[in-house]
């Protein structure tokens, strides 16, 4: 054994129960990404938990001193206090916004968090089958809520039982004319979650009544939801690259099987929805034009203003960008896209610190894989629709690119 991974050992052995307890910890709290507070990313159940984890890694931070540590891990270091350094020199010089303070923090977190994330998954020691059941128990949990909350809606008029102040016509961006969030303010920040734990669950089991149910189960909730963005990124990554890997150690009978049930289904189907999916693909298409024509729905609308504005204020501040919260000047929302806003505030130099601290888990692996690459995808397509940065969602994906790696 080598000296890193004789050290490797010691840490497992020593530290390996708490932080494992930490992790699992972590992996139920997921659900949870805005309660119970539904006010932002403080006073919510992920923001304690991942507290804790950040807090303990500070506490036995003389393991590092020890030499439990690697050199790509040493440079993910210098990376983060360059880019933490750059955050705070630009909040002293430009100190333009109303909450400079909050985004610094928030900011500087993330890297942060992202760091002592992939820390642990190249050293736990916990096996699929506990990350699994922690997972399912978070799921069953937001099933058992999705229920609640529907009939709760459609007694209450359509009122969710999670809070959503600014657009009161949010529930009808859907055939269903109310769309599930779990414990998240947006729905798209649950279909989040369901796609990257889905995709780990199905992936992660060899048993086809186990994939099948839980592929039901996806599909169903992803529905309910309704992110158009994530139904895409479900048909046109998730599902093929589940399908392709899959070919190989799926036997004849099981496809020729499959391809007549669906041969059968898929049409009866489409008769007996065919409104519901006329709708549903008129909704997706029309946020899509919106998105990038600035005509159609309102949600679109926004989204295609938001960016256009982004775009202006980039142009006057390329290099340094206007500074931290400074869109806050000119309007009273975030650009519901992380990359926009951090290029917009921090400019050209803050959005590289992040793409490569958002791109380092692939240096931990030997081989990048479908799973990593699909995972990834995931991360940064989620943050181009959203700037909701501070999600679990979003430390979770970075675990699963480097955990992926020999240990399912």
């Amino acid at each position: 054994m080598s000296n890193y991974e004789i050290l490797n050992a010691h840490w497992s052995n020593r530290h390996g129960y708490i932080h494992s307890s930490l992790l699992v910890a972590f992996f139920l709290a997921l659900p949870f990404s805005h309660a119970p507070s539904f006010i932002g990313p403080y006073f919510t159940i992920p923001f304690f938990v991942i507290s804790a984890i950040l807090a303990n890694f500070l506490f036995n931070s003389f393991i590092l001193r020890r030499g439990c540590i690697d050199f790509k891990e040493i440079f993910y270091i210098c990376i983060i206090l360059l880019s933490v350094s750059y955050f705070i020199w630009h909040a002293i010089v430009f100190r333009m916004g109303p909450k400079v303070n909050s985004y610094l923090i928030a900011y500087s977190w993330l890297p942060v968090s992202m760091f002592v994330i992939c820390y642990y998954a190249r050293r736990t020691d916990l096996g699929y089958s506990k990350i699994r059941n922690a997972l399912l128990f978070g799921v069953f949990i937001c099933l058992l809520y999705n229920f609640f909350e529907i009939i709760s809606a459609f007694k209450g008029g359509g009122d969710s039982i999670i809070p959503r102040y600014d657009r009161e016509e949010y529930r009808f961006h859907s055939p269903f004319g109310f769309r599930v969030r779990g414990f998240n303010y947006e729905s798209a920040n649950y279909a989040l979650y369901i796609n990257s734990v889905m995709y780990f669950l199905v992936r992660g089991s060899s048993g086809f009544k186990f994939k099948l149910f839980m592929y039901v189960i996806w599909v169903l909730t992803l529905v309910m939801a309704f992110s158009s963005f994530h139904i895409v990124f479900f048909v046109f990554v998730m599902a093929p690259a589940i399908i392709f890997s899959s070919l190989k150690k799926v036997s004849f009978v099981y496809v020729a099987i499959a391809s007549f049930l669906s041969l059968i289904l898929i049409p009866f189907l489409i008769y007996a929805f065919y409104d519901d999916i006329i709708l549903a693909l008129g909704i997706v298409s029309g946020k899509a034009l919106s998105y990038f024509l600035g005509v159609g729905l309102e949600s679109g609308e926004m989204r295609n203003s938001l960016i256009h504005s982004a775009l202006l204020l980039i142009i006057e501040s390329p290099i340094f960008g206007s500074g931290l919260s400074s869109f806050y000047n000119y309007q009273d929302t975030g650009y519901n896209n992380f990359f926009l806003q951090v290029f917009q505030q921090l400019g050209i130099l803050g959005l590289l610190f992040y793409i490569v601290l958002m791109s380092f888990p692939f240096f931990f692996l030997s081989k990048i894989n479908l799973d990593s690459l699909v995972y990834f995808l995931l991360l940064l397509f989620s943050l181009w629709f959203t700037a909701d940065f501070w999600l679990p969602q979003i430390l979770f994906l970075q675990f699963l690119i480097v955990y992926r790696k020999g240990k399912v």
